[in-house]
């Protein structure tokens, strides 16, 4: 008997009226593993995203974490379990230093910008040594200690990505595994060479990544093993090489 993996969608169904967005997907991200989710524009990647985070509610199938169903969770309950995502557009307190980001996160799972802004001198008021010790070293991890003190919204957007990575690393408890839509998005290859470096780090560290991405570079190079899916059905998976020259992806993404 293989081992569980930390992540397992079977047949996930998704519908919005008429419109089936996602349609019997099954995936599998084994622990440590990184896998790819990519697709052409509206084939149901993001949507399958929302439903694994409790943001969606399946219309059929299940999805388990660790062998247990997490489907009728909610999305702060799913987030205590263990799973942790960023979102295509950065979700920064740009009110905040980047420190102070990191430090409510800590003790804020699942804030919102205007929510963590109306109770900053309360969470921060409650931070204690240990907050502070965890930023820093994350603030270390991703190469943005000299900026401890910017505001966020002073940051590159590179930059930002970089804080909004560091940001669910940070939150309690620590996740297990990361969602991450489009990490690399509009960041110059420096920044995105240094996005991979730390995916690979903290996989040696013992998490799992599933991973939503356009650039065919950051997939190739970090994934074990890519799903795709058009139309919100999956067409292919397996090995990235593999994957590539699937003549499916190939038409899926430039037509016949």
């Amino acid at each position: 008997m293989g081992e569980i993996p930390i992540l397992e969608l079977r047949e996930v169904t998704k519908r919005f009226g008429g419109i089936t967005a996602v349609d019997r997907v099954s995936l599998k991200v084994p622990a440590n593993g990184i896998i790819g989710l990519i697709g052409p524009n509206g084939s149901g990647k993001s949507v399958t995203f929302d439903c694994i985070m409790g943001l969606l509610q399946a219309d059929a199938g299940d999805i388990l974490l660790k062998g247990e169903s997490i489907r009728a969770l909610s999305a702060d309950g799913i987030g205590r379990r263990g799973i942790g995502r960023t979102f295509q557009v950065c979700r920064v307190l740009h009110g905040m230093t980047v420190l102070e980001n990191l430090m409510v996160m800590t003790q804020a799972r699942g804030l919102g910008e205007n929510l963590a802004l109306v109770f900053r001198r309360r969470l921060l008021g409650r931070s204690d040594a240990y907050a502070r010790r965890k930023a820093l070293a994350l603030l270390d991890d991703v190469g943005l200690r000299l900026w401890q003190d910017e505001l966020a919204s002073n940051l590159s957007y590179g930059q930002q990505k970089l804080l909004s990575f560091a940001a669910i690393l940070a939150a309690e408890p620590a996740p297990e595994l990361i969602l991450l839509d489009e990490i690399a998005a509009g960041v110059n290859p420096t920044m995105v060479n240094s996005l991979v470096d730390y995916i690979r780090n903290y996989r040696a560290r013992g998490r799992a990544f599933l991973i939503i991405e356009h650039d065919m570079k950051v997939i190739m190079n970090i994934c074990d093993e890519v799903v795709v899916l058009d139309h919100g059905r999956l067409i292919a998976h397996g090995a990235p090489r593999h994957v590539q020259e699937d003549p499916r992806v190939i038409e899926a993404y430039f037509g016949r």
